[in-house]
């Protein structure tokens, strides 16, 4: 049964309808004021907030960048560090750190190693250059970046720095699903500036960290001068999307440390480097915010910095704001209801029985008659609802019929395409497992090919040297035997020339070339001799190293060359016949005192392989390098680029380290020396 006062009622509602619209448009005109105007303002004025706080971040990290530029120009830190002296070193940066007051402050060598640290004497030798700064300051520039560095580089640099940025990840609303449990990373502020000699050679760089995870001073800081001292406003810095330092407050109170973005704040400004300056869900509830990225030195976000205000305090003026008028116009509305329900009362009765037929053809009797009085408004309206039952009767035909054809191409469609799944499946596991077989026979080639190229070059080589072995053997039985009495004259010669200066200077000159030709035949003979492993044994290269330089003192010298050593303590002994790695190494000192400069520096280090089964001596110039097209040509007998020399030095070298099992490497650029690595098996 219909309602008897239903028409009556909704005609009451649809003008009760019209003032809630009107109710609903002051709201939103109320809100749109206090939340577009008020709230937008204050979000605009995030923006300046964010400014500020970028300048007080940027403002502490050079001052970072210029405390260490002050330490790295300290007469001290500069003298302890060319001189390689790490105590010396140690005390100037522990002195510096306490005047600058930095987390850490410490120095690396030329080759990117730590020499000296301020806050961890007892940890040196271990390489830094995964600081950017740091191999910038080698190249000469000094520098400074936001970084995200991993523990365990921390924990050698300062470890209760480490122990301290080692956070738990907080589980929280509205971030990105995934991600670690536990931070292996900090935020780290680092700064370098190079060292340089007196001429200017850069021997090696000072760097400092200032480290901000678990550190909520800069943040506090923000918060001071940004928002003041009684503001609820709020600052964070973020590493990736983890809070590691904030004043945002935690559900339980304290600081939100640990807690992650929001996804959405996330992806814009870590995914596409994007500021956010908009309302956000920070740790439990909305804020009025500004984020921006935070890049490294290879320009990848790998941090935020955030400032923002609660939403709290002007969502509450919204509501107080929406109260007041939905009391003015609930005051209004009553009227308005009263003279709605006198209207609806004068045109109830038509509507009723209209409404009685509705409920006919609402229960499926489309064949119900609809009464039809009068030429008003109500009467057009059921003639009009009596065609539209019409039409539905037509519709409902026409659907049914639709709806037949449509189930039958649907079911023909899908088995189509099921089998053109099935066909293209197939097809892709055939190309797959064919390029799968593709890739494997083109690295089988390329492993071929590269194993052919090394064949042929050993063969060359061994060619050459069997050549040469059979050559040499001639030439020195031929040249000896008149080489000796050549020799036993010109003593003879020299013997009766006393008295007459000049034939003897004469005399003198055949003596000196007879004693190079005799050189030169012990070098061929080398070639000649039948190699064994006779005489091997455990071999000091320490001692090797240091008999070898008292040989080579005078033509040091003479060279006004300097020599430097750096040995490992700890070097296990080398397997070989002391006699020949002894003629080796004289054969690289040698050449590497011919070819530097006078005023340079040649260096001898040793150290053991990362495999732990060789060990290794280097001996490195400061010549003038070898070029790439000659690097492969000094290892063939007799190749030289020096008048008074023979060619043969180097291919003796090559030919002992490799009868030794080891080989010889060679690290070179044109103007930049040479360096030579002997790799040798160590002894048992």
């Amino acid at each position: 049964m219909i309602p008897r006062r239903g028409f009556h009622r909704r005609v009451v509602l649809a003008f009760g309808a019209l003032g809630l619209l009107s109710l609903v448009i002051s709201a939103g005109v109320a809100a749109w004021v206090v939340r577009g105007v008020l709230v937008g303002q204050v979000q605009a004025q995030m923006a300046g907030h964010l400014r500020a706080a970028r300048e007080i971040y940027d403002a502490r990290l050079e001052r970072l960048l210029d405390g260490v530029r002050f330490a790295a120009g300290l007469p001290g830190v500069r003298r302890a560090l060319v001189a390689g002296d790490a105590p010396d070193l140690t005390a100037e940066l522990q002195a510096a750190r306490v005047r600058l007051g930095e987390d850490v402050l410490s120095a690396a060598g030329p080759g990117g190693l730590a020499l000296a640290r301020a806050r961890n004497p007892s940890r040196a030798g271990d390489p830094v250059t995964a600081l950017p700064p740091v191999r910038r300051a080698l190249l000469g520039e000094a520098t400074v970046s936001t970084e995200a560095v991993p523990l365990s580089l921390l924990e050698r640099e300062a470890p209760d720095l480490a122990r301290a940025a080692r956070l738990d990840v907080v589980p929280t609303p509205r971030a990105a699903p995934g991600g670690p449990s536990r931070l292996d990373e900090a935020l780290v502020a680092v700064a370098a500036a190079p060292v340089s000699d007196e001429r200017g050679r850069i021997r090696g760089c000072v760097y400092a960290l200032d480290v901000l995870s678990a550190d909520p001073g800069l943040v506090d800081r923000i918060r001071r001068v940004v928002f003041g001292e009684a503001s609820p406003g709020t600052a964070t810095l973020f590493l990736r999307d983890v809070r590691v330092a904030t004043n945002v407050p935690a559900p339980g109170g304290g600081r939100a440390v640990g807690t992650r973005a929001s996804a959405e704040v996330a992806r814009q400004v870590l995914g596409r480097g994007e500021p956010w300056i908009d309302r956000a869900f920070v740790v439990d509830r909305w804020y009025l915010s500004a984020y921006a990225p935070l890049r490294s030195a290879a320009g990848e976000p790998v941090g935020i910095l955030y400032v923002g205000l609660p939403e709290g305090p002007y969502r509450a003026l919204l509501w107080k704001t929406l109260a007041g008028v939905a009391a003015l116009h609930g005051v209004g509305l009553v009227p308005v209801l009263l003279v709605a329900a006198a209207l609806a009362g004068s045109v109830v009765k038509p509507v009723r029985l209209l409404a009685r037929a509705a409920r006919d053809v609402a229960g499926g009797r489309l064949e119900a008659e609809i009464p039809v009085r009068g030429d008003d408004e109500l009467a057009e309206l059921a003639r009009e609802f009596r065609a539209m039952i019409q039409a539905l009767k037509e519709r409902d035909r026409e659907i049914e019929t639709l709806n037949r054809d449509l189930e039958r191409k649907v079911r023909e469609r899908s088995a189509e395409l099921e089998r053109r799944n099935e066909d293209l499946l197939r097809a892709r596991a055939e190309l797959l497992a064919l390029m799968e077989r593709q890739r494997e026979t083109n690295e089988e080639l390329e492993a071929s090919l590269r194993r052919l190229r090394e064949t042929q070059d050993e063969l060359v080589r061994s060619g050459k040297l069997a050549a040469l072995g059979a050559l040499a053997a001639g030439v020195a039985h031929e040249i000896n035997n008149p080489l000796a009495a050549i020799q036993a004259n010109t003593e003879l010669l020299l013997l009766r020339a006393e008295a007459d200066p000049e034939v003897a200077e004469e005399a003198q000159a055949i003596a000196e070339q007879v004693e190079r030709i005799q050189k030169i035949v012990a070098s061929l003979l080398t070639f000649a001799r039948p190699r064994a492993e006779t005489g091997r044994e455990a071999v000091d290269l320490h001692r090797l190293v240091v008999e070898t330089l008292e040989l080579a003192a005078p033509q040091a010298r003479k060279n006004r060359v300097a020599v430097e050593t750096r040995a490992d303590p700890d070097l296990p002994a080398a397997w070989g016949d002391p006699d020949k790695l002894r003629q080796v190494l004289t054969n690289l000192v040698v050449n590497a005192l011919d070819h530097s400069p006078r005023g340079g520096t040649v260096r001898i280090a040793t150290g053991r392989g990362d495999d732990g089964a060789t060990v290794w001596v280097r001996v490195e110039d400061e010549g003038p390098g070898v070029p790439a097209a000659e690097r492969d040509r000094i290892w063939n007998p007799f190749y030289t680029t020096r008048s008074e020399g023979t060619g043969l030095g180097l291919s003796i070298a090559h030919a002992i380290v490799e009868d030794h099992g080891g080989r010889i490497v060679l690290d070179s650029a044109p103007g930049r020396g040479a360096a030579f690595t002997v790799i040798l098996p160590r002894a048992a």
